[in-house]
């Protein structure tokens, strides 16, 4: 799309400015003079929007490396409608699969919420697990501390209390994962 926005802005304006200039500028509208203002000014300016772009990005990137700007980020992300969804099933896949791996292989409850903590590649939803972890050491069924959670997932907690009354966590948790890669695919 900015590709195409060049284009247009670079070589397609400035040919129908031709045609334009004939006419007193007071004459057409509003619109169009921006237009063609808009289009003068890349023409001209390119290099000064490259480096506003450039030198955006990177402040940017820099921003996201810190723990401040990349919890901020993460958590803007969890806020915009459409990619709020896609980023909860990628983290409830995350959970569910380590959760599933790190049970089978008998780590206990709290040290697999601590670990999975770490490795989720949202920080808002790793200081959640932190949360959950701190709630299950102080006593709460590992289901109830999940459904506390406003960030992750419902369902997730829903799949627990099944798994633990079955007493197949680990089992149900890899079936959830797999479901949700097939959702979010």
């Amino acid at each position: 799309i900015g590709i195409a926005i060049l284009v247009v802005m670079l070589w397609i304006v400035p040919q129908f400015t031709v045609l334009f200039e004939e006419f007193p500028a007071s004459e057409l509208p509003i619109a169009t003079r921006v237009l063609m203002g808009t289009s003068d000014f890349i023409k001209y300016f390119w290099w000064f929007i490259l480096t506003l772009v450039f030198g955006g990005w990177f402040l940017f990137q820099n921003w996201k490396q810190h723990e401040n700007g990349r919890r901020e980020w993460d958590g803007f992300l969890l806020r915009l409608p459409y990619i709020k969804k896609i980023i909860s099933n990628i983290q409830t896949i995350q959970i569910a699969s380590n959760f599933s791996t790190l049970l089978g292989a008998g780590i206990p409850v709290e040290k697999v919420l601590k670990i999975l903590a770490t490795i989720v590649s949202n920080t808002v939803v790793g200081d959640e697990l932190h949360k959950i972890q701190l709630q299950v050491i102080q006593g709460v069924e590992i289901n109830k501390a999940f459904h506390n959670s406003d960030i992750i997932d419902p369902a997730l907690g829903e799949v627990i209390e099944v798994g633990e009354k079955g007493g197949n966590i680990s089992f149900i948790l890899d079936k959830t994962a797999t479901q949700y890669e097939i959702e979010l695919d």
